[in-house]
């Protein structure tokens, strides 16, 4: 048996406490063991598909100096950074790292887990030592040389499975050993974010809209986080309050595109065609991105009107469909995380092969905006937990494979 997770970011609590608690993880374990007990499977591999451990959202990298941050070239002060991270996540997780670690102590089942990296974990395979931490935490039969892989392929199963970053230009730049533009929105706008709003309005702040507003790291996708912050804000009992707090971020939005990365980046990732990932990113970031009316005349957010066009939700199955060693490789499942939100498509049936596409959400709080409202835009807000489950044959009398999913509030 087979059983995929991902996106349980997994963080030092420096940002704000949101990891999912030992009572969640053990409940699900629990049902994993009974399904393999009820139908005597002797082998169970839990693989772990990316950003399990969470280094980016920690205001740490605030604290220390800017050569230490992701997009700098691998160095001392950056391999302390992160261990001084790594090392407060284990600390802040400890019940949660211990039961996982033990997890592989069982007597009738053999079980295995494996760690694919995403793209909020990278920067533990760029330091053999920080690989031989999360071997030793985690009890994973991997030799800490080695990096962690990008992806797995059990063909027992059907299954490929990667993060899915790979499809996200805003977290992939082609290199598994590169940063990202996410790293830097990450630390220099959502890390820093509450921290600005708290220096910025001091006690004008309203406290339920200030710890609402420390959940933005939560928000996907990436352009979704400036009408996040509007509708936030808008619930503020002043419109002074609310233009303040959407000021506070535009002025960070502002200190971002001015540092020499993104500036690098910008230029790199420019190109003739007038909606590139440039153009959105530098235009639709700040909350006053207002412009766009629709064939009616109302007035509507022009970030909400691009965000509808760049995350498409067939975006990210689309383009593991257009990868050839994916379409024309006789597995039949298809595995990512990523995009935080749980899907299951049926993508094509190729040489009488179906090839299906499953996204494992996350196990944090997602905040979904509305789909239809023109006039306001509007987020709600629940937890999920979401995995899926793969037999080999024999494995289960009726069954190639089970897709859960669940929302709570």
């Amino acid at each position: 048996m087979l059983v995929c997770i991902s996106d349980l970011h997994l963080t030092d609590g420096s940002t704000g406490r949101y990891n999912v608690d030992v009572a969640t993880f053990s409940n699900f374990w629990d049902k994993i063991l009974e399904i393999a007990q009820n139908f005597s499977i002797k082998e169970i591999e839990l693989v772990i598909i990316g950003d399990l451990l969470d280094l980016l959202h920690s205001t740490r990298w605030l604290e220390g100096p800017e050569e230490a941050k992701p997009w700098f070239e691998k160095g001392e002060a950056q391999f302390k950074v992160v261990e001084d991270i790594l090392n407060r996540i284990f600390q802040e997780n400890q019940e949660l790292i211990t039961y996982l670690a033990d997890t592989p102590r069982s007597d009738e089942v053999n079980i295995k887990i494996g760690y694919i990296l995403g793209d909020h974990d990278w920067l533990i395979n760029r330091y053999e030592s920080l690989r031989e931490r999360v071997c030793k935490e985690l009890q994973l039969n991997h030799n800490p040389t080695e990096r962690f892989p990008s992806f797995i392929r059990r063909e027992e199963y059907h299954v490929f499975a990667r993060h899915g970053h790979e499809y996200d230009a805003y977290h992939f730049e082609g290199d598994y050993d590169a940063p990202s533009i996410g790293d830097v929105v990450a630390i220099e706008l959502i890390s820093r974010f509450p921290q600005a709003l708290v220096k910025t309005l001091g006690e004008k702040i309203d406290e339920k809209i200030l710890q609402k507003l420390r959940k933005i790291e939560d928000v996907r996708p990436l352009l979704d986080v400036p009408n996040w912050i509007s509708a936030i804000a808008d619930e503020s009992p002043t419109p002074e309050l609310a233009e303040a707090i959407k000021g506070c971020w535009d002025d960070l939005v502002d200190q971002f595109n001015n540092l020499a990365y993104v500036q690098q980046w910008y230029k790199t990732h420019d190109s003739w065609a007038p909606l590139d990932e440039a153009d959105r990113l530098k235009d639709l970031l700040k909350t006053t991105a207002f412009s766009s009316k629709t064939f009616i005349g109302k007035q509507i957010p022009l970030s909400k009107a691009m965000s509808q066009f760049i995350r498409g939700e067939d975006r990210h199955p689309r383009e593991a469909y257009n990868e050839d060693f994916i379409r024309l490789d006789p597995i039949q499942y298809v595995v990512s995380g990523h995009t935080h939100q749980s899907r299951l498509l049926s993508m094509d049936r190729i040489n009488g092969i179906e090839k299906l596409y499953f996204n494992t959400g996350t196990w944090r709080s997602v905040h979904t905006r509305n789909k239809f409202g023109r006039d306001k835009v509007l987020f709600t807000s629940w937890q999920t937990l979401n995995y899926a489950i793969f037999y080999k044959k024999g494995e289960h009398p009726n069954r190639e494979f089970e897709f859960w999913s669940v929302a709570l509030r």
